[in-house]
C-alpha cells in the first residue's frame, strides 16, 4: 500500500550441468611434520559438493573417506582434520571431487613425511682425502626427518 521495499542483497548461485571437471589440489599437509592427525587442506573447486580424502601410508592405505563441501569448506578453502592418527614414515595425500552428476579427476599426489623422533646424524661423503680445490662441494645423503642441516668444519692445512 505504501509503494516498493528496497531490493535484497544479491545471491550468487553456480548451476552445475556436469561433475566436476577441475582436480583439486592438495596444499597440506606438506614435507616433514611432527603431528600424526595433521589437517589437510585444499582449495574449494567448482561444483564440487563432496570431496574423497585418500591417505597412503608406509603400510598401505591410511584414510578413505567422503566429506560432504558444505561441512568441511568454507570461503574458497576446505580442509578436514581426521582423527585417524599417522604412523611414522612417508605419505600420500589425494583428493577427488564429485557431485549429483558425477566424479571428478584426481588431484596429483602430495607427499610428506610423519616424524616421530629426532633425526640421526649426517654422514658426510664428499670431500675426502687431500683436496686443492679451495671451494668444495660438500655432498651427504638426505637424513629422514631432517629439515635443514648445520655443519662446522676443522681443516688440517698443509703448506
Amino acid at each position: 500500500a505504501f509503494g516498493d521495499g528496497p531490493w535484497s542483497a544479491a545471491l550468487v548461485c553456480t548451476v552445475c550441468l556436469s561433475a566436476p571437471d577441475t582436480a583439486a589440489t592438495v596444499t597440506a599437509p606438506a614435507g616433514v611434520i611432527t603431528d600424526t592427525t595433521p589437517t589437510y587442506t585444499w582449495p574449494d573447486v567448482p561444483c564440487a559438493a563432496e570431496y574423497r580424502l585418500w591417505v597412503s601410508g608406509p603400510s598401505g592405505n591410511v584414510i578413505d573417506q567422503w566429506y560432504d563441501a558444505a561441512a568441511v569448506c568454507s570461503g574458497d578453502t576446505c580442509s578436514v582434520t581426521p582423527d585417524t592418527e599417522l604412523a611414522g614414515g612417508e605419505h600420500r595425500t589425494w583428493i577427488r571431487t564429485r557431485n549429483a552428476l558425477g566424479t571428478g579427476p584426481w588431484s596429483g599426489a602430495l607427499e610428506f613425511t610423519v616424524c616421530l623422533s629426532t633425526p640421526d646424524a649426517a654422514a658426510m661423503t664428499a670431500p675426502t682425502g687431500v683436496i686443492t680445490d679451495t671451494t668444495p662441494t660438500y655432498t651427504w645423503p638426505a637424513v629422514p626427518c631432517a629439515d635443514e642441516y648445520r655443519w662446522s668444519m676443522s681443516l688440517d692445512i698443509a703448506l
